[in-house]
């Protein structure tokens, strides 16, 4: 069975085909995505006929930045999942509209061909009430739905798999498994989790939360945005500053990334590394005082470069200096890419599928 997986992102509409559970795609590519007001068809239609080159398309799977507390799960597309979505636009302006578009565009192209919703935030939709809630009115955060969510649970999810199978296969654990799991993305982000669910988690109501990115400040004084309006730069331009021209590339003087951060040796990016490396200290100190301990970590994310250093600074930086070396399960690399592992999580929702297909009234 093929499966076409799409990342709608927020310049342009990733995709990737996958045969079964091979891991390398059959093809990808990008198209330009169309403003966020317009109907994305074109960028769909010319991405589906490209994947039927090599056969009928048996699922599709889209990955959706923002689930909120709706979709704790994976979940099958239908016009009344859309209507849900639409509804939670307010909490995710920058990343629902697209993601819905494209279901749609799918959905309209090819109403054949089952799509799967794939949801970042569904990871830590059981995140304690200590982490998810902030130190302000509760009926203002209820009336405006704010709480901490984390960004990258696709990622986490399959690299705390990987970690606990490989931990499996050693020894079986007496107790449910302390990972530390960092993502190397652009926006960085590290949860710490118990078994199978999170306690922790840097990112916060937002991605901005958190670590410094690639071009995003991450944690920040809740004062300056307001002091930096108050300097006549408005609303718009401030959500610009912190967004895309901040960060490690700020810090840089120019636009990098934490491939080149850290594994170039080149003195203008000792200031990222330093400040990144100190940051992310913070965060995996936090994440291990929340769970009460370390047994692992586990590593994912597109910076493979970044990884191997990563890899190195937890084992010399952080598990020799504060906790004595011991490390019990070591440091787990996730091979896999985002698109495989969503190829992945569509082919374990397909029985659901197929059962919701078999059960369906027939049409008049």
């Amino acid at each position: 069975m093929n499966i076409l997986a799409f990342d709608p992102g927020r310049v342009r509409l990733d995709y990737s085909l996958f045969r079964d559970a091979e891991r390398k795609p059959i093809i990808t590519g990008h198209v330009p995505e169309p403003d966020m007001t317009a109907d994305p068809a074109d960028a769909v239609a010319d991405a589906v006929g490209s994947a039927l080159n090599y056969g009928e398309i048996g699922l599709c799977v889209v990955r959706v930045v923002f689930g909120g507390e709706a979709f704790k799960t994976c979940a099958i597309a239908d016009w009344l999942v859309l209507e849900r979505l639409h509804e939670m636009i307010p909490q995710s302006p920058l990343h629902l509209p697209r993601a819905i578009e494209t279901v749609r565009a799918v959905m309209r192209c090819r109403p054949e061909i089952p799509v799967v919703l794939d949801f970042e935030t569904a990871f830590f939709a059981g995140l304690p009430e200590r982490e998810t809630v902030y130190a302000i009115d509760p009926g203002l955060s209820a009336a405006l739905r704010l709480r901490r969510y984390g960004y990258h649970g696709i990622y986490h999810r399959a690299a705390c798999h990987e970690a606990a199978h490989k931990a499996a296969n050693r020894e079986a654990p007496a107790s449910p498994l302390r990972i530390l799991s960092i993502c190397l993305e652009p926006k960085p982000e590290v949860a710490a989790v118990v078994g199978i669910r999170p306690v922790y988690v840097t990112s916060g109501s937002t991605p901005l939360e958190g670590l410094p990115g690639r071009t995003s400040c991450g944690d920040l004084d809740p004062s300056l945005p307001g002091l930096l309006m108050r300097r006549e730069l408005g609303p718009e331009r401030v959500d610009e500053l912190l967004t895309k021209e901040s960060g490690l590339s700020a810090l840089a003087g120019r636009m990098t990334d934490l491939d080149e951060i850290l594994t170039v040796d080149d003195p203008s990016l000792n200031a990222a590394r330093d400040y990144f490396l100190y940051r992310l200290l913070q965060a995996c100190g936090a994440g291990a005082a929340a769970m009460g301990g370390l047994d692992g970590v586990a590593l994912s994310g597109r910076y493979r470069k970044a990884a191997g250093q990563i890899r190195e600074w937890v084992v010399s930086s952080f598990a020799e200096r504060f906790l004595s070396g011991k490390l019990r399960y070591g440091v787990t690399m996730l091979e896999a890419s985002r698109d495989r592992i969503m190829a992945d999580d569509a082919m374990g929702t397909a029985p659901q599928i197929l059962a919701r297909i078999k059960d369906a009234a027939p049409v008049p």
